[in-house]
């Protein structure tokens, strides 16, 4: 038997998250940012702002007074001379964040920015938290999935009631939180002067008419002229002071924050093909905000239908609403088991009537976003719409009900499912089970509808070597064997859905893997014992020693394994072997047997004695005995290895000995 060399291992394994399946059909790799462009002297720079009316510019004279405007031009420009900068304002007054959701494809993605401000802090003031959580992740994951993915920053606006406002934010914060998205609380920083005196902002019921001059804004929610430039100051103040804390990538994240994932919300117009009309209805082209082009349908008779196709899980009104709007009925899927009924009212009160002069106001309109059900299973419904009797309210006739969009959270049918977060556990020592687990996502349904997922456990002799399967490793756990030491594994995951749609593979990180030690392996049932008034470590009494120890396996296959006993002499600052005996066993698995093991010792004083176990690493007969073993220093202790013409052997040291006679 050769000598050879000791060979030691480290442990490296690490688990790593993949990146995110993009909504488009563009790979993470070939996914660019709009920071990068950020950082370009030269090209085009888009600057896009998603909100309500404060986003608009309501309140300032002129629509270039409005912080959108301002900011576009006062910061961008200037800080980027060089540049065509663009301003892609899609605010549209009186909607909250569940429109905003809905408007992100046509009214920003399509617009590739660089940047996007989203501000529905005041709008969503008052709404649920979940809701608000939904609909502002809504937001950001599209966003997140864009071919460019823009800078995110939250602009959270002032309302007179900021504790209100405060609620809102509270929820969008959390979302922002985890995607690593920066915030701007205008809403404090407006508190905190109105607090100490420095601003009057407005409250008309504290400030009266007095102090108009004074005013920051005309009603406590839409900024004047001074109002926005306040606004505009204070953010350019923070992006001066610290650049990189606001103009950076979001941090993805596989796994929403919220309990609702939407896909891929849409406007759809009243006057789709999927929409067919029974009673008197007609088109108004005027009714709805100015910002959409595709007007209304509305009907003051009762009984009138709308029916309404389509593919998805969420359906939702853009309507009118005012003191004039009416009642209506709708039925999702009726004549199934499944059906779901409920009432939309799109009346509002917008202000006294009669007016201050004893005169009946004129009716009011403005747009309202609903959202009807989030709640149903993916696939194809129909929705029908019947308007209500008209009742009075308020001296006004309730017959109105105008509508303008549909909002339909659909999906993209052809989008492969995607195998997120794949880790793998357990223990790196050879002859472990391994457990792979991975994060399933279907983005056609995005539900979990999973089949036919396939696994493959690969394996190469370096970290960046050439993988290759391993035969017959094909479920999701895997029992390393002695052919794995000193090579690296990996678990590859290739999603599969139920209609039959492969998404591409994913990888776990590789791990090393290593030999197992002794205590891994092997127990010492009871300690090692050496009869005839043998001494361990302190001379030896001349005649046989005989050793005995239960030996228990721990591994659940067999191990056959070689007793040395070996008898050691010091020679000037060296110890040498002068003698070792040897006996076979086996171990069955999980097993306690037996070893007994006699050698002679003809000269006692002086002499210490060994015990080692001998493991080949495939189970096979292992040879000789070396011709040389060094001692160790615990109960049950790996030395390392030898190398010869049969193979491999593992040399285990046993040096813990009580003495009886």
């Amino acid at each position: 038997m050769k000598a050879g060399k000791v060979m030691l291992s480290l442990l490296l394994s690490a688990a790593l998250c993949c990146g995110s399946m993009l909504a488009t059909t563009v790979s993470a790799a070939e996914q660019t940012y709009g920071i990068d462009n950020l950082n370009n002297e030269k090209g085009d720079l888009v600057i896009a702002y998603l909100g309500g009316s404060i986003t608009e510019g309501s309140g300032a004279s002129v629509y270039t007074n409005r912080y959108a405007t301002k900011l576009t031009k006062q910061y961008f420009q200037e800080k980027f001379p060089n540049k065509r900068v663009t301003e892609v304002n899609g605010g549209v007054g009186g909607t909250p964040s569940n429109l905003g959701l809905f408007r992100v494809d046509k009214d920003i993605a399509s617009k590739n920015p660089d940047v996007v401000f989203v501000e529905f802090a005041v709008n969503d003031a008052g709404r649920q938290e979940a809701d608000i959580m939904q609909n502002m992740e809504g937001i950001v994951r599209q966003l997140a999935r864009l071919p460019k993915q823009p800078v995110v920053i939250f602009l959270y606006t002032a309302k007179n009631d900021f504790a209100q406002v405060d609620k809102s934010i509270e929820a969008q914060q959390k979302v922002a939180d985890h995607y690593g998205i920066a915030t701007i609380n205008l809403n404090s920083y407006v508190r905190n002067l109105v607090n100490a005196g420095t601003i009057i902002w407005n409250d008309k019921n504290v400030n009266g008419e007095t102090n108009k001059d004074k005013w920051y804004s005309g009603d406590g929610v839409h900024p004047n002229d001074k109002g926005y430039q306040l606004y505009v100051d204070y953010i350019m103040e923070l992006f001066n002071k610290n650049y990189n804390k606001y103009f950076k990538k979001l941090t993805w994240q596989d796994t929403p924050v919220s309990t609702y994932e939407y896909g891929f919300p849409k406007l759809v117009a009243h006057s789709d093909s999927n929409a067919t009309y029974t009673g008197n209805w007609t088109v108004n082209n005027s009714r709805l905000n100015n910002r959409f082009n595709q007007g209304s349908h509305e009907t003051t008779a009762a009984g009138a239908t709308v029916t309404f196709r389509f593919t998805g899980r969420s359906i939702g009104l853009y309507a009118t609403r005012g003191d004039e709007g009416a009642s209506a009925s709708y039925v999702i899927d009726e004549g199934t088991p499944n059906a779901k009924t409920g009432t939309i009212n799109n009346y509002y009160k917008h202000g006294t009537n009669p007016d201050t002069n004893g005169n009946p106001r004129n009716p009011s309109q403005m747009g309202v976003s609903t959202m009807l059900r989030s709640d149903l299973a993916y696939g194809e419904h129909t929705i029908k719409i019947t308007t209500n009797e008209p009742t009075q309210q308020n001296g006004y006739t309730q017959n109105l009900f105008s509508f303008g969009y549909f909002m339909v959270d659909e999906v993209q049918p052809d989008l492969p499912p995607a195998a997120k977060s794949v880790t793998v556990s357990g223990s790196v020592k050879a002859g472990s089970a391994l457990s792979g687990a991975y994060k399933y996502v279907n983005y056609n349904d995005i539900a979990t509808d999973e089949q036919g997922t396939t696994f493959r456990w690969l394996r190469a002799d370096s970290e960046n070597g050439s993988y290759t399967p391993i035969a017959g490793a094909t479920a999701k756990t895997y029992t390393t064997t002695a052919a794995d030491v000193g090579k690296y594994v990996k678990l590859e995951v290739t999603p599969r859905n139920a209609g039959g749609i492969t998404g591409p593979s994913s990888y776990s990180e590789p791990m090393l893997i290593q030999r197992k030690a002794a205590k891994d392996i092997f127990t010492i049932t009871e300690p090692v014992k050496y009869y005839k008034g043998a001494v361990a470590q302190a001379g030896l009494t001349v005649g046989d020693v005989t050793v005995k120890a239960k030996l228990q396996n721990k591994e659940a296959n067999p191990m056959e394994v070689i007793v040395v006993s070996a008898l050691y002499e010091t020679v000037g600052n060296s110890k040498m072997m002068v003698k070792a005996t040897k006996n076979r066993i086996i171990v069955e698995g999980n097993q306690t047997q037996e070893l007994t093991n006699t050698i002679a010792v003809d000269k006692a004083e002086g002499r210490e004695l060994r015990t080692f176990l001998l493991c080949g690493d495939n189970m096979e007969p292992i040879g000789d005995v070396p011709e040389a073993l060094l001692p160790g220093s615990s109960n049950i202790n790996f030395i390392g290895t030898e190398e010869d013409e049969e193979g491999t052997i593992s040399i285990y040291q046993i040096n813990s000995f009580n003495t009886e006679e």
